[in-house]
């Protein structure tokens, strides 16, 4: 672990965020560039998690949750406690999405974010290999740029009901051969990196500790609380060690937020970067009058529904989000959904994990976002985050019918389906409404959306936050509206075109 207090308080480029987005940024600019400084701060700490959403309780500086408005009550979400942010969440899923969700990065961000130039940036993350698709390692998923071809799981091999899950969704449904195919809809398994057993990170991909370059400073159990723009400039942030409450000021020559879309929007907002006026109203000076940063908090919302299921044999299984169907938002049985089944993950540690099952329904486009805004009580400013919501009721109210009337389908009759029942986020009020039953998938995006025009838009096409030189977003958060799948892979798609327009940057000057 770095101490804080002993490292240098100067780096060329500064990525804030060990995540999803931050590691592979900061993991491709120090090998592009062995001769400058890059210097990678997160809350997290430097060790290997075992475990989906895994964290110490008896550490209080470790971050585990965050709070959000939905509905009159309030739901937690996760902040994993260990360098690998919500890949740590996410398993490897690499899906990228529909045609749908392509032609709406086209039509907000312009012809450099094509479905041809996404296309381009996923098969360079599958391939394993350089810049211009060279293999740099032999194939191997944990060094280079891709993260190498990716992996299905093998029907044969999976569980019990995974296999009746399949079964029902492809008579019902529909069967596709590649979700990855922008046209596909039905079921099939979830392409993802990494190997059996082990959590496809972007920490161990781009950082493993055996092959994280020398130039690449990590500092662990930090947060940067705001930067300071000085003329279109950063020329510092203000970097706290959890532990021990020390700040310090950090210089860099370029600056990247790469800390998910809900703490890099909060950092802009405390850095005087957003809605002049709304900023005004909590008493912050506004210094970059951009109205978009945290404007649309999208997500995807999802209902859980548990069941009991006849013991799964062997070990479990891996990855656990190993089947999907997706629906399209015109089909009249479930529509606008992402339809999963898996072992409770959150029982891996115990072998409960075999008796029961999650089945997730979740919206994928019609949602209404909700945002990210500071909040003054007193003396104290404080960040409010409200949840995205589904827009239709209706919609909800046909996925619950469907989920809770699973059980009585012959697919699943024969693996011991049954009790099913929903669960809502634990710290919802006793619903009224189907829509109250609903939680997050956690796929936030959206807060810091590119495109040309600064009345909505954060950041150019480029990653530059609009009206500075030296500010880029690197996450989910540029994302320029709502994307109708898992955003694990599109987060790394974006980190990729960073590392390319700040190695671009890096080569002019």
């Amino acid at each position: 672990m770095l101490n804080e207090t002993d490292e240098a308080t100067h780096c060329d480029v500064l990525v804030i965020g060990a995540g999803t987005a931050g590691c592979l940024v900061a993991g491709e600019l120090a090998r592009r560039r062995p001769s400058l400084t890059v210097r990678l701060v997160d809350a997290g700490n430097d060790r290997e998690v075992g475990a989906l959403l895994d964290r110490d309780p008896r550490d209080p500086t470790t971050p585990g949750v965050r709070t959000m408005r939905r509905h009159g009550g309030s739901e937690d979400f996760p902040v994993p406690s260990g360098i690998g942010g919500s890949s740590l969440l996410h398993a490897g899923i690499a899906l990228r999405g529909t045609g749908r969700d392509l032609a709406m990065w086209h039509a907000r961000a312009g012809h450099r974010w094509s479905p041809g130039a996404l296309t381009t940036l996923f098969d360079r993350l599958e391939s394993g290999g350089d810049k211009d698709g060279r293999s740099t390692d032999g194939g191997k998923t944990d060094n280079g740029e891709g993260s190498g071809p990716l992996r299905h799981a093998d029907p044969d091999r999976l569980p019990p009901a995974y296999r009746a899950f399949l079964a029902y969704c492809g008579r019902v449904f529909g069967t596709t051969g590649n979700l990855n195919d922008p046209a596909s809809h039905g079921v099939g398994t979830v392409p993802g990196v990494g190997t059996a057993g082990s959590i496809a990170t972007t920490a161990r991909q781009y950082l493993g500790r055996d092959r994280r370059p020398a130039n690449l400073q990590l500092t662990g159990e930090s947060v940067v609380d705001s930067v300071e723009l000085t003329a279109g400039r950063v020329s510092h942030a203000h970097v706290r060690h959890l532990p021990s409450g020390h700040s310090t000021r950090v210089e860099a020559g370029i600056v990247v937020l790469a800390a998910g879309a809900v703490a890099s929007a909060e950092i802009l907002l405390r850095s005087g970067i957003g809605s002049a006026a709304r900023l005004a109203e909590v008493g912050r000076a506004s210094v970059l009058d951009l109205p978009g940063v945290g404007a649309a908090l999208r997500d995807h919302p999802v209902l859980w529904c548990e069941a009991a299921v006849d013991p799964a044999p062997g070990d479990p299984p891996w990855p656990w989000h190993a089947v999907l169907c997706r629906t399209t938002p015109e089909d009249p049985r479930l529509p606008d959904c992402s339809l999963e089944l898996f072992h409770d993950f959150r029982l891996r540690q115990r072998d409960l994990w075999r008796h029961r099952v999650v089945l997730s329904h979740t919206q994928l486009t019609d949602v209404t976002p909700g945002s990210v805004s500071l909040v003054r009580t007193g003396d104290r400013l404080t960040t409010r985050v409200e949840a995205a919501r589904p827009a239709r009721e209706s919609t909800t109210r046909l996925h619950t019918a469907h989920a809770l009337g699973l059980h009585a389908e012959s697919e699943f009759r024969a693996v011991g389906l049954r009790r099913p029942r929903l669960r809502p986020h634990p710290g919802a009020p006793a619903p009224d409404r189907a829509a109250d039953g609903v939680r997050s998938a956690y796929h936030f995006h959206g807060t810091c959306p590119m495109g040309t025009d600064p009345a909505v838009a954060v950041t150019g096409t480029d990653l530059k936050v609009l009206g500075t030189s030296n500010l880029y977003v690197a996450d989910a958060s540029v994302i320029p509206g709502q994307f109708g799948a898992n955003t694990h892979h599109a987060t790394r798609a974006v980190a990729l075109r960073a590392a390319d327009e700040i190695d671009g940057a890096l080569a002019l000057h």
